[in-house]
């Protein structure tokens, strides 16, 4: 996008208190505008040459810290509100509150027109999505929805709204306002268009096909359910026990329903204390679900930035091979271990769909790829329900009704469904409806 960019209206050079909003994903490292004016004064929203997320007003600067930090090849949601009369500007990255920062800037006249992609600090290299500026300071939870839902969820009053995807012209020369403002931006199309804007079809989570929507829900297992390592390595064409030797990917999406006890294993692969594998499951307090990766005997790598809010329904995955490991949480990346030593995932372990606590959580969309996911591929599950065709992933009912049916590629693997035990059961509540 390094030559590609959208001009918006020069009536709202002039915007004092205000929000703006963007998917980002940088491919190089270094200053660029994501929107922000192009001459005069600055103002607006950047990454500096580390790239952290700074806003400038009157040529102060705010942020450029390690809360803001972004990374190369990486999707992530940004934002940033800014009340001039009080001097507050906080930052937000993937829907949460990372930074605040507050300094008293006089108005003296932006000097120029906002760009998308372009201003005083330098092109935007890489994809971006759905830009859009208010002139109001946005509540924590109106950014929250936005990075939850997408676009179903966007305020109402933005003075634009830039869709990309499908809001330019036939020459691309004009971009359609989608917010009802009237703002409509032009369009300066390089040699990075079309693909530079594409980004995120972030819509909405129809994470199922309609003939086969679910959830399912267990509630306090006497046993776990599981599938045999020896029908994995089957299903992925491998001998048993070396499931993962070449790394490995597991993901689901959760929501909790009752809290009785602590502690509740959602989705393994691994051995605890034998120091290999990757988990999903709840904290004591069970408004969280953690993801885990082992890197010796029950000591695992998970931080606080990995962990998923479990009062409502999140996509939370985990992968490794042997000199790296990721958890991303709802499409993005929470916690990179890249260089970090990781024993080899293999083992004849089970995966197992659900084993200790007293809780019901539901669940759905589960997935195991017997290698280690790029952030693209993991992002498309995410957002559209787009497996790789190596990955096998498991949604239900069965015919029967008493099955999680295994899929890979669009066909049904009989081999690898997961028979219910008794306290498990679907129900029509889903992350998508």
């Amino acid at each position: 996008m390094s030559s590609t960019w959208i001009t918006a209206p020069d009536v709202l050079r002039d915007v004092q208190t205000m929000t703006l909003s963007a998917w980002i994903q940088p491919t190089v490292v270094g200053s660029m505008a994501i929107i922000e004016t192009h001459a005069g004064n600055a103002y607006g929203m950047r990454l500096n040459s580390a790239l952290r997320l700074v806003f400038s007003y009157n040529g102060t600067f705010y942020g450029g810290v390690a809360q803001t930090q972004v990374y190369r090849g990486v999707w992530t949601h940004v934002a940033v509100t800014y009340d001039r009369p009080s001097g507050v500007a906080t930052f937000y990255i993937n829907g949460l509150p990372a930074f605040t920062s507050t300094a008293s800037v006089a108005f003296a006249g932006a000097g120029s027109a906002y760009r998308i992609g372009s201003g005083l600090s330098g092109n935007f290299t890489g994809r971006m999505a759905k830009p859009v500026m208010w002139g109001r300071v946005l509540s924590p939870e109106e950014i929250r929805r936005i990075y939850d839902e997408g676009q179903t969820a966007y305020p109402v009053g933005a003075l634009f709204d830039y869709r990309l995807l499908d809001g330019f012209n036939a020459d691309y020369t004009r971009v359609l306002d989608w917010s009802g403002s009237g703002n409509h931006g032009t369009g300066v199309v390089g040699s990075g268009y079309p693909d530079a804007m594409r980004g995120p079809r972030h819509t909405q989570h129809n994470i199922c096909h309609p003939s086969r929507p679910y959830a399912l829900r267990v509630h306090n297992p006497a046993t776990g359910m599981f599938l045999s390592d020896a029908a994995l390595a089957a299903a992925f064409g491998v001998p048993a026990g070396q499931v993962g030797a070449n790394g490995i990917t597991i993901g689901l999406w959760a929501k909790k329903y009752i809290h009785v006890t602590n502690f509740v294993s959602l989705l393994s692969k691994g051995s605890f204390t034998g120091g290999t594998g990757l988990y999903m499951e709840t904290g004591s307090a069970l408004n969280i679900v953690n993801a885990a990766l082992m890197t010796a005997p029950s000591t695992n790598k998970t931080v606080g930035g990995a962990r998923m809010d479990a009062t409502r329904w999140g996509h939370i995955v985990a992968g490794m091979t042997t000199d790296r490991g990721k958890i991303w949480r709802n499409g993005v990346v929470a916690a990179n271990y890249d260089g970090v030593s990781f024993p080899s995932p293999q083992s004849t372990t089970n995966l197992v769909f659900s084993s200790t606590g007293t809780a019901t959580f539901a669940t759905a969309d589960h997935f195991i790829a017997n290698r280690y996911l790029t952030d693209e591929e993991v992002w498309l599950i995410y957002s559209a329900a787009e497996f790789p065709p190596d990955v096998i992933y498991f949604r239900g009912p069965d015919e029967t009704g008493t099955k999680l049916a295994a899929w890979r590629g669009g066909q049904r693997l009989p081999s690898c469904d997961v028979t219910l035990i008794a306290q498990a059961r679907f129900a029509p509540d889903t992350p998508w409806g």
